[in-house]
């Protein structure tokens, strides 16, 4: 019995030591596409400048955690304390008095799950610890806001509810009912602005504006009706400029984009889109072709013209009159990586429009037209189950299937996308020497991660959960099919 226990022991400390020695294969720099489809490599929910450091920058990423750049973007580097964290991550506060200290919103914001409360902190992102004062832990925390003087007082706007916490989040109090679900929130600007707008995640959203920074809110509806022409979809966006703090435009998601505008900081409102064409929600503007909701919408006021509006859900839309008309600048396939969840200036230089999507972070120079990745370092694929295989007798080789990031593979020179949207198949690799051959089970296909795929000699409509290749013998494979297990010796 000794002997057992001292065996287990040995294991268990063995896969402990390789546990803590994981790290980022080639994370370095942003996939080469080979795809003819625009790619990506990461899905960010949100993205904040520093307070006082127009170099430093945040990337939330829900899978992977939270990223740092110190060089505009050029570069990115993962905070140490998000991998220890076995949360999803969505939102970030900067503290700016002190850039160590952060306070990080917990869950899905884009997905809309898997809620996690709040992280805070005090060493830069080097450890976090929950925030379990009267917030639950169970919350998706969408946004969060510090006060404009007060570093002490704290908003965040959650799938239950809006809490606030006046002691730097020892303790957290709910300021609306706790079954409202929040998608968006939004500070207006100003040296010393209280004003707050957030608005629900539901078919008919409501926008609710507070004048206190989220003692008390109130529901705007003067102007605002609700969308009646399907489809009908939750969730709807908020938009503020510093060139006007009493304009307020409000976008719903329903109907291919319904937007609204206030000219007396929110308190009424006025159409100036109304839903239908042009379909700004949409993959295309086309009646027959669909969006998908609250998961990817965002809407960002040019920091020095009040009339210029970028919209973006799986294309680029701007508008420089308010939001009347409407011109499409990017298409989702092309430019720029589609599902976005935020657009906005850099507060620094608003010659830089940044765009935070599945594909990344991605920034503009010239208004919207065109797009550049500012990726490198941001290692948060996410990796499909049982889509990642390394090459048993290839070393450097690795091929992956990812979240709307297509299926790549890696070699020592580097990542390179293959084919884009989202692959998940499952696929295993055999033991021939220097082996890059793909075995995919959802088409009983084979292929090289460079060439073009062919059968491998099952009957056709055969489906089967897995196959095996023998190690001694790099010819022999066997399939598991419902009726039993077949075998096969390679003819090449």
């Amino acid at each position: 019995m000794k002997n057992i226990v001292f065996l287990l022991l040995c294991i268990s400390q063995y896969c402990s030591a390789q546990l803590a020695n994981w790290t980022a294969y080639k994370p370095d720099k942003f996939p080469t596409n080979l795809s003819g489809q625009i790619h990506g490599q990461a899905r960010i929910a949100q993205m904040k400048f520093h307070p006082a450091d127009a170099n430093k920058l945040y990337a939330v990423t829900p899978q992977g955690g939270l990223f740092f750049s110190n060089d505009q973007a050029k570069t990115w580097s993962a905070a140490a304390g998000t991998d220890a964290l076995a949360v999803k991550t969505a939102s970030i506060c900067i503290d700016y008095t002190n850039d160590q200290i952060l306070y990080l919103g917990g869950g899905d914001p884009n997905y809309y799950g898997s809620g996690a409360g709040i992280y805070k902190s005090t060493n830069g992102g080097a450890t976090f610890s929950l925030l379990t004062g009267g917030l639950p832990s169970n919350k998706i925390v969408v946004e969060i806001i510090m006060h404009p003087t007060d570093h002490h007082i704290l908003v965040a706007a959650t799938s239950g509810g809006i809490y606030k916490s006046t002691d730097a989040g020892v303790n957290w109090s709910a300021q609306t009912t706790t079954g409202l679900q929040f998608c968006d929130m939004k500070q207006g600007f100003g040296s010393n602005n209280q004003i707050l707008f957030a608005c629900t995640r539901e078919n008919e959203p409501k926008l609710y504006r507070s004048t206190n920074f989220g003692d008390t809110w109130t529901v705007i509806s003067s102007g605002l009706t609700a969308p009646t022409v399907t489809p009908l979809q939750a969730g709807g966006r908020i938009g503020l400029t510093p060139a006007d703090v009493n304009v307020v435009y409000f976008a719903m998601i329903s109907t291919g984009g319904i937007v609204y505008k206030s000219t007396d900081a929110g308190l009424s409102f006025t159409q100036v889109k109304a839903g239908g064409a042009p379909y700004l929600t949409y993959y295309s503007n086309d009646p027959t072709s669909s969006s998908q909701g609250d998961y990817n919408f965002c809407i960002a006021v040019d920091r020095s013209d009040a009339n210029k509006i970028w919209l973006q859900a799986h294309n680029t839309w701007y508008a420089s009159d308010g939001g009347a008309n409407w011109t499409m600048l990017t298409h989702w396939a092309s430019k720029v990586h589609t599902d976005m969840h935020q657009i906005g200036q850099s507060p620094y230089d608003a010659t830089q429009l940044y765009s935070c999507n599945d594909g990344g972070v991605w920034v503009s120079t010239d208004g919207g037209n065109n797009w550049t990745p500012k990726n490198d370092g941001i290692f948060a694929f996410e990796i499909g189950t049982y889509a990642g295989k390394g090459s048993p007798t290839r070393r450097d080789f690795i091929n992956i299937g990812t979240q709307d990031n297509g299926e790549l593979y890696a070699d020592s020179t580097g990542w390179y996308t293959i084919r884009g949207g989202d692959w998940y198949a499952h696929n295993e690799m055999d033991f021939r020497a220097n082996s890059t051959m793909l075995y995919y089970h959802e088409n009983a296909k084979r292929r090289l991660h460079t060439g073009s795929q062919t059968t491998f000699g099952l009957p056709n409509a055969v489906n089967y959960s897995t196959i095996g290749f023998n190690r001694m013998d790099n010819q022999l494979a066997f399939v598991a099919l419902t009726e039993g297990i077949r075998g096969a010796r390679s003819r090449d």
